[in-house]
């Protein structure tokens, strides 16, 4: 939990979890949704500490495969998150940490149920809800398999990551 954060962009809120550090920075990747078009957001990190992110990087989201941003943040902050080179097995375990309806920092735990669109989105059944988006579903090992991005309305845990490969 030390790497994921909560970023608050405005009255937009979602999750995010580090990545990198470099240079004496952390960078934090998440949504392009949770960061909308703002250039400065509020990290909040599980301690209760803040820091102001910039979002260095956004691929705008108008496709779902682009719905990324990266946000740096100065000083070096929570453990970065490997990013899995490969998708994972159907079946395997999955946990998502994030702050649905902001319930900050919260864990579910469920399966990948699917690979969709030829390996470009990780379909899981762990419970996702608003304020999840932009945090990681992690597998057995401690990788990130995915970007939480959406959930299927009017349905019970149809959710959906945007696979590693394609965030790296």
């Amino acid at each position: 939990k030390s790497s994921v954060n909560v970023i608050h962009a405005g009255q937009s809120q979602g999750s995010g979890f580090v990545v990198e550090h470099k240079n004496g920075d952390s960078y934090i990747l998440t949504n392009s949704h949770v960061v909308k078009e703002n250039s400065e957001v509020l990290v909040k990190w599980e301690n209760r500490l803040t820091d102001k992110g910039y979002v260095i990087g956004d691929l705008g989201g108008h496709e779902l495969t682009k719905d990324l941003a990266l946000v740096k943040v100065k000083g070096l902050r929570g453990r970065p998150l490997h990013l899995r080179d490969k998708a994972p097995e159907v079946g395997s375990d999955v946990i998502v940490v994030g702050a649905p309806q902001g319930l900050e920092f919260s864990l579910t735990k469920g399966i990948v149920s699917q690979m969709r669109d030829k390996g470009d989105f990780v379909q899981i059944d762990a419970p996702v809800n608003p304020g999840n988006s932009g945090g990681p579903a992690i597998d057995s090992t401690g990788c990130v398999v995915g970007v939480v991005t959406f959930k299927k309305e009017n349905a019970e845990n149809l959710n959906f990551a945007i696979s590693s490969p394609i965030a790296k």
